[in-house]
């Protein structure tokens, strides 16, 4: 993920992803919108993800996530879909 660090949008939806959210996702320091919805992801959000502060938009639905939601509140200014 190190060389799309400069990014704006990544749509993962619908790819059949399984397992876990790679914390690699949080060296996408511009990403504005990230879409991870509709595959097979099981483990909880990683608490990286807080510091991608451009974040507005962030899918997980339709997932089978477990654990902890992270306190996205202070971070910025975005949309938990």
């Amino acid at each position: 993920m190190g060389n799309l660090s400069k990014i704006h949008a990544l749509n993962l939806s619908h790819n059949h992803l399984i397992g876990r959210i790679p914390e690699s996702f949080s060296y996408l320091h511009e990403v504005e919108s990230l879409d991870l919805s509709y595959n097979s992801l099981n483990v909880s959000i990683p608490v990286g993800l807080l510091e991608l502060h451009p974040l507005e938009v962030f899918s997980v639905a339709y997932n089978n996530l477990s654990g902890r939601v992270p306190d996205f509140k202070g971070s910025s200014c975005f949309s938990l879909l």
